[in-house]
């Protein structure tokens, strides 16, 4: 039977229930309402890194909803918020006529945690006020994102192109990071992208994601609609996916192997890199169009072991010998370089 939190709110110390135990930490510089990690993940049963998904979704949903970093002012939030980590979508986005695109954000659209991005941002596309953070799995710290912001080459175009299509209906950013920072990209992407405000439903960030006791926070495409029907999700993270019959696999944008590919002169890995972006345009509109999009799901691609990265630069026409050698590089190979970490 399915493991749901349950809880039952006590005046001072503020505590959870014998299952999900709420820190009685007074020190509000970290931001408001902690979990007692060990406790939980003892009383519960789970992996530290599933503690610390509920974590990253409690907290994300109690400064959304509260506006405040302040446990004073979140604590009318705490029984919804821990909740709603917890719960089936409660709220269906309308669907308009048309193929629903989702975007994921982080190694899909931009790539913020990498090393260039931390020593060099004035090399990057931009850099952000509001650093990404999330919940590290020893013992609840903070890891805070370096600030640059590198947007996978292509994204301009790509945005516009699926714009233009009368058979594209509305297109969505979701992503795992924390809703302030996933705003700010978002902003910053329209800006460049000023027609995609004509289609451009909304943003959904870690506030948004369905826990599972089981696994971790994840995409839940069900709050685009109950039927699932003409939605496709594009992210680099199956893990992170519900529905993975809905999503394609796009290679990962290993931002520091490009940027480094720039600097160079490397054409190869330029070239690779720009040629992610026109499959994915081409793919969707033809999904729009009525084509079935199983053969690009990730069910199949796992099921046939089918590598997106390589696949495309074989049908980018790039000859196999360069395709051995960019492959040995690991140009779609994210390395996870995180920034500075502190314990609340």
């Amino acid at each position: 039977m399915r493991k749901f939190i349950s809880f039952i709110l006590i005046t001072m110390p503020l505590l959870a229930s014998a299952q999900v135990v709420v820190s009685s930490k007074t020190d509000d510089k970290f931001g408001g309402h902690w979990l007692d990690m060990e406790a939980t993940q003892q009383n519960l049963k789970i992996s530290l890194d599933s503690a610390a998904g509920i974590q990253k979704v409690l907290r994300d949903c109690l400064e959304t909803k509260s506006q405040s970093y302040f446990r004073a002012r979140q604590a009318a939030y705490l029984a919804p918020c821990l909740s709603l980590a917890q719960k089936a979508p409660l709220q269906i986005i309308s669907q308009t006529p048309g193929l629903t695109v989702v975007f994921d954000m982080d190694e899909t659209l931009i790539t913020q945690w990498h090393k260039i991005s931390a020593e060099h941002p004035e090399k990057t596309t931009f850099q952000v006020r509001n650093l990404d953070v999330i919940v590290t799995e020893s013992k609840g710290e903070l890891m805070f994102a370096p600030k640059g912001v590198t947007v996978r080459p292509g994204i301009y175009e790509l945005l516009n192109q699926l714009t233009a299509n009368s058979r594209i209906g509305r297109i969505y950013f979701f992503s795992a990071r924390e809703d302030k920072s996933a705003a700010e990209i978002r902003d910053y992407i329209l800006a460049k992208v000023p027609m995609l405000k004509r289609k451009f439903g909304g943003l959904l960030a870690r506030s948004s994601l369905r826990l599972d006791i089981a696994a971790v926070p994840s995409k839940d495409l069900r709050i685009f609609s109950r039927d699932l029907k003409r939605i496709v999700l594009v992210d680099d993270n199956p893990g992170r996916v519900l529905q993975k019959a809905l999503n394609f696999t796009i290679p990962k944008f290993n931002a520091d192997a490009y940027l480094e590919a720039i600097a160079t002169s490397d054409k190869d890995v330029i070239e690779a890199n720009k040629a992610v972006t026109p499959f994915v345009g081409k793919m969707l509109n033809a999904i729009a169009m009525g084509a079935d999009f199983k053969p690009y799901s990730t069910e199949v691609a796992q099921a046939q072991s089918i590598d997106w990265g390589k696949r495309i630069m074989e049908l980018a026409g790039i000859p196999s010998g360069t395709i051995e050698r960019l492959l040995a590089l690991k140009i779609f190979d994210q390395t996870f370089f995180g920034g500075a970490t502190v314990k609340p």
